[in-house]
């Protein structure tokens, strides 16, 4: 079977954000910014890019949102 790799996996959960959905018990869960989200598609889809078409639309739907949101300046580090 086809093998994942887990290039970035470690690099996605340093940079996750802690979201707490519960108080009792006090459960906290890493969820992965769009950042690293963006970076595990472009490195998924360099894995194996003429099978990984998928990737790249994720990716172009990603942009498109996070920028249809309001965040053009802060992509520009602006």
């Amino acid at each position: 079977g086809a093998k994942m790799s887990v290039i970035g996996y470690g690099d996605a959960l340093t940079d996750a954000e802690i979201v707490r959905i519960g108080e009792s018990p006090n459960l906290e869960i890493p969820f992965a910014t769009p950042r690293a989200i963006a970076f595990l598609k472009v490195i998924a889809w360099a894995d194996n890019p003429h099978e990984r078409n998928k990737d790249i639309i994720d990716l172009i739907y990603l942009i498109i949102n996070y920028l249809a949101m309001g965040n053009w300046d802060r992509l520009q580090g602006s």
